[in-house]
């Protein structure tokens, strides 16, 4: 009887630990992020409301491009940053 406390003890202050971890987990985006993400993939080209059959192909075409102008908006902002170093400023 004894061990079958001690048993259930055990496996209750193990798995405590676990169950506070859980409910401290990230959550998410938020409402106004989905929306600047969206208002970019449109500026991009995409448009969420058209009735299309290539809406995937479209999509994933949108967020090539963004990643492809972030990319080169970090080129041109490191090319800065050196061009500034070089200068002494």
């Amino acid at each position: 009887m004894t061990g079958n406390v001690i048993s259930c003890v055990l496996a209750v202050a193990l798995v405590l630990p676990t169950l506070s971890l859980a409910s401290t987990t990230d959550q998410g985006v938020t409402r106004a992020q989905v929306r600047a993400e969206l208002s970019q993939l449109e500026q991009a080209g995409f448009q969420p409301g058209a009735a299309n059959i290539n809406y995937p192909y479209e999509l994933r075409h949108a967020e090539r491009t963004l990643r492809e102008s972030r990319a080169s908006a970090d080129s041109a902002n490191t090319a800065t940053v050196a061009s500034a170093s070089k200068q002494g400023l």
